[in-house]
């Protein structure tokens, strides 16, 4: 996840989360097992958030996939089968020095706009695309907010945002 992605927390945003309604919210997280000690760690930091804020067992449903390229199609088959509130995509791509990085890179990122586009629930971009393993690590492990954790903030802001559109119409 790229720091000027538009899917990112704002640093600015002062809205408290224990004032969002998480009471209806349903989260679908979809996985990549490709760098497994890092995602897992994403993973761990989502869910932890997720229920710190209130989400229950029974409303976060978790899919695991093999890479980065499946994130996509499984975040879209999850939210056609599944119908939560928003879809959080896990994955990291780490440059190993071939154009391989890059293609990987675009194909998830087009699928992620694709995805927001298409569907009336958000996407949320939690795939990170970092330059070495040790830099995922340090995202993935941060002292005081991981990437996980920041998605899971991330998706519920946008669900509470969801909720007040449609409460206004």
């Amino acid at each position: 996840m790229s720091s000027d992605s538009p899917a990112a927390a704002d640093p600015r945003d002062t809205t408290p989360l224990s004032t969002l309604n998480v009471t209806d919210a349903s989260i679908g997280i979809v996985v990549s097992d490709w760098n497994e000690e890092i995602t897992a760690a994403l993973l761990e930091g989502t869910v932890h958030r997720l229920k710190e804020c209130g989400v229950c067992d029974e409303d976060i449903d978790i899919i695991h996939v093999p890479g980065a390229i499946e994130l996509g199609f499984a975040a879209r088959q999850l939210a056609i089968n599944k119908e939560p509130s928003a879809v959080i995509m896990l994955g990291c791509v780490i440059n190993d020095g071939t154009p391989n990085f890059r293609c990987i890179c675009d194909v998830v990122a087009r699928a992620l706009n694709h995805l927001n586009l298409r569907h009336d629930i958000p996407f949320i971009d939690g795939v990170l695309m970092v330059d070495s393993r040790e830099q995922a690590l340090k995202l993935a492990h941060g002292d005081l907010a991981t990437e996980g954790v920041t998605c899971a903030e991330t998706a519920l802001k946008m669900v509470n945002m969801m909720s007040g559109l449609m409460t206004d119409s």
